[in-house]
């Protein structure tokens, strides 16, 4: 410390962590190092499209928060980059990431950080203190009569006019019609 009181203070809370068994040697691993280290020591149990995501969602993170050591990692800094999220790109008249993507990002640095506390090499998981935001759906629209008799009209021109009708008049989806067989 910078000073004599500072150096007691920083003794005593050292000494209340070894009491409480909270103490954690201090370890220079970054929230991006043990991220890829993670990936690759659970991808075996998932699938790969699973692991293609957790990629995705692993590359957004270590630009901006995986610099920071594994043990000084806050909830706070994970709120900010949440929030960062949302909104970043605005300047550059980019779109900030959907409130379920960024869900998506606390489930995965949720899930990664109570597997560091499992391994002791955090004390605690900061992502149980910060609050992804809330999912707000996004209303539905569906076509009116009049619009998919337009529609219809436009696509007798193609070869898809069958698929298309099969599609909207059984309401089904494109997967569920191109996995059809005659």
């Amino acid at each position: 410390g910078s000073s004599k009181r500072e150096a007691e203070r920083k003794l005593a809370e050292l000494i209340h962590e070894l009491d409480n068994g909270t103490f954690m040697r201090p370890n220079k691993k970054t929230l991006g190092g043990y991220l890829k280290d993670w990936i690759k020591s659970i991808q075996g149990n998932l699938s790969p499209r699973t692991v293609e995501g957790y990629n995705t969602i692993i590359n957004r993170v270590i630009p901006t928060i995986g610099a920071i050591p594994l043990t000084q990692l806050k909830p706070n800094v994970l709120q900010k980059y949440y929030s960062d999220c949302l909104t970043s790109g605005r300047l550059n008249k980019q779109v900030g990431l959907k409130p379920l993507t960024v869900r998506h990002h606390h489930a995965l640095l949720h899930r990664a950080l109570k597997n560091a506390m499992e391994w002791g090499l955090i004390v605690r998981n900061p992502a149980d203190a910060a609050h992804p935001p809330r999912y707000q759906p996004s209303e539905i629209s569906i076509m009116n009569e009049g619009e998919m008799r337009t529609f219809l009209e436009a696509a007798k021109q193609t070869p898809y006019f069958h698929l298309y009708y099969i599609m909207l008049f059984r309401a089904l989806r494109r997967s569920e019609v191109l996995a059809l067989r005659w």
